[in-house]
């Protein structure tokens, strides 16, 4: 049985945006035990306009920014934003796939409360909004 952690980030190497494949991070907003169970997901980018956010919930711009000074995490080398309009959905199986690296860094429960009470909920599919309020009761 496999297991994804809320939190959990990792690297899809072969994301594929505007009909071309890069490279991109993900975190998980939840946890995943069994290879079908789904995985509601968001894409962080890396910021280069960071003096127009703040650290954390920028809920008027659909961003939670992630600075290098204020979250340690081993995969952030540059401030980051972590993208609320748009969840994606993955399978726990797709996560252990040949071109995803399911990385060392889990954020934790607070951090994802936090990110999660940042997504605009008119941005949400009413069953990506189930899923949520479910699993962060």
């Amino acid at each position: 049985m496999a297991t994804v952690k809320r939190g959990q980030f990792f690297l899809h190497h072969k994301a594929i945006k505007e009909g071309v494949s890069k490279p991109k991070f993900f975190i998980c907003l939840i946890e995943g035990e069994d290879l079908d169970d789904e995985i509601l997901c968001l894409v962080i980018n890396s910021e280069r306009r960071i003096g127009m956010y703040q650290p954390g919930c920028n809920k008027q711009k659909a961003k939670f920014v992630l600075t290098t000074s204020k979250y340690s995490f081993d995969f952030l080398k540059h401030d980051s934003s972590i993208m609320l309009l748009r969840i994606f959905h993955y399978k726990v199986a797709d996560l252990f796939a040949d071109d995803i690296r399911i990385l060392n860094d889990v954020a934790n429960d607070g951090l994802c409360r936090q990110i999660k009470n940042c997504i605009d909920k008119n941005n949400l599919l009413s069953k990506e909004e189930e899923v949520l309020k479910y699993h962060y009761k």
